[in-house]
């Protein structure tokens, strides 16, 4: 995940919002580049990223609700939004063997 970061940094001018609350739980986090080579989907990988930090912060998941990314790599800006609620986990033992 931080040679991503670093790609990113390094193929443009990568920016991360910092993650801001919605509505009833729902967060978004975002994530923005300026022509640059990285693929909407790294982006979206990124901000996924930063969403699993911010719950994790708080001893909880990420639910990720919906993701989004936009632009076209070498010819516009990039930008991934993902908006996610942080869930509690629900610790399940794993299954009994069948006898």
């Amino acid at each position: 995940m931080r040679s991503m970061v670093l790609c990113c940094l390094l193929a443009a001018g990568c920016v991360t919002s910092p993650v801001v609350p919605l509505d009833d739980g729902n967060y978004v986090s975002s994530v923005h580049t300026f022509f640059g080579a990285t693929t909407r989907s790294q982006l979206v990988d990124k901000a996924t990223s930063e969403a699993q930090d911010y719950c994790a912060q708080q001893g909880k998941v990420a639910h990720v609700k919906n993701a989004v990314g936009t632009g076209y790599v070498g010819l516009t800006n990039l930008s991934s939004n993902v908006v996610f609620s942080c869930e509690t986990p629900i610790n399940t033992p794993p299954p009994q063997a069948q006898r």
